[in-house]
């Protein structure tokens, strides 16, 4: 599990790469039918509703609470991802990246990836 500092490192990454930017789409193949009825990707009723809140929308900031990201978003609405044991942000990944799992398309052309080996993480979206 990443310890504060890899997580603030994480966050500082993201604030210099991603800040400003818009994101075009989102893909993910985290979509299991055993988080049917939870606020996370996984579910993938949720995960329908979640594309539709973040696309289009203006990455503002990212920020740490604890050992959670939050990406607040220009709709006044934040992604929050728990990177558990082996989660991990790739800014303009090469294609070959393993386990990239959560995928954003930006509008710079580039993308930023998630990484989970083990398919821990967790990544819900709340109003702000």
């Amino acid at each position: 599990m990443p310890e504060l500092p890899e997580v603030q490192t994480t966050v500082d990454g993201l604030n210099k790469t991603v800040r400003g930017k818009t994101i075009v789409s989102v893909w993910t193949d985290y979509k299991s039918h055993f988080y049917k009825g939870k606020k996370d990707i996984k579910d993938p009723k949720f995960f329908t509703q979640f594309q539709k809140e973040v696309s289009g929308q203006k990455i503002k900031s990212a920020e740490r609470r604890g050992k959670h990201i939050l990406i607040n978003l220009s709709n006044d609405q934040t992604i929050i991802v728990h990177m558990k044991m082996t989660g991990y942000f790739y800014y303009d990944p090469k294609p070959d990246t393993k386990f990239v799992h959560l995928l954003f398309t930006l509008n710079n052309n580039k993308k930023l990836a998630f990484s989970d080996m083990r398919k821990f993480a967790k990544v819900t979206l709340i109003k702000t």
